[in-house]
């Protein structure tokens, strides 16, 4: 048995359960290592909680990192109150895989995604 798992079976469950409760409140407030033990990724500064609220600047955080523009009509600012809010409630996996849906349909030819993304569809080129 590793080390780590030694710890753990050596806990009764009340205590199991502190422990796990304790790794999951610190990632939530934006503790690289207990982030990466909880959820497996290290979260961006702007996105300092895993399930949410997310802050706009979160918001953009993301839609930079799966490279859509500002222009893009799904971008952050450019949506109302409700759609941000809604974004604002996912889960941060499910945020960025949502974002790069629209990412990755906007390159395979998807023009409501090209417009999502990049503020252009495929006949905006070509006029």
């Amino acid at each position: 048995m590793q080390a780590n798992d030694q710890k753990f079976h050596d806990l009764c469950y009340r205590s199991l359960l502190s422990q796990f409760n304790t790794t999951r409140t610190l990632s939530d407030f934006n503790v690289s290592a207990e982030q990466l033990n909880c959820f497996g990724i290290d979260l961006p500064g702007d996105c300092p909680r895993y399930w949410g609220l997310h802050t706009v600047d979160c918001l953009i955080t993301v839609w930079h990192m799966v490279d859509c523009l500002d222009v893009g009509y799904d971008y952050p600012l450019n949506l109302s109150n409700t759609s941000v809010y809604a974004l604002s409630r996912m889960n941060y996996s499910f945020l960025l895989y949502s974002f790069n849906t629209s990412r990755y349909n906007a390159d395979a030819a998807s023009v409501p995604d090209q417009l999502a993304c990049f503020g252009m569809g495929k006949l905006d080129v070509i006029a």
